[in-house]
């Protein structure tokens, strides 16, 4: 099941940044996926369930849906 949902993620990441070349977005996919583990992991321990701050910041930094312009 994670197997599938870090794919998931991967691919969400990748279609959320139409504008980059393939091999660039599957580079970046790949880096966001390795914070969002880390970053959930922080949270679980913190006991913070509230990751919307992150997301946030994340798209930001990839340009992706629901960045400003």
């Amino acid at each position: 099941m994670v197997t599938c949902q870090l794919a998931e993620l991967r691919a969400s990441v990748v279609a959320s940044m139409p504008a980059a070349a393939d091999s660039r977005a599957e580079q970046a996919a790949e880096a966001f996926v390795a914070i969002c583990v880390g970053y959930s992991l922080q949270l679980a321990v913190r006991g913070d369930v509230d990751s919307a701050p992150i997301a946030a910041a994340l798209l930001q930094t990839i340009g992706g849906a629901g960045a400003s312009a």
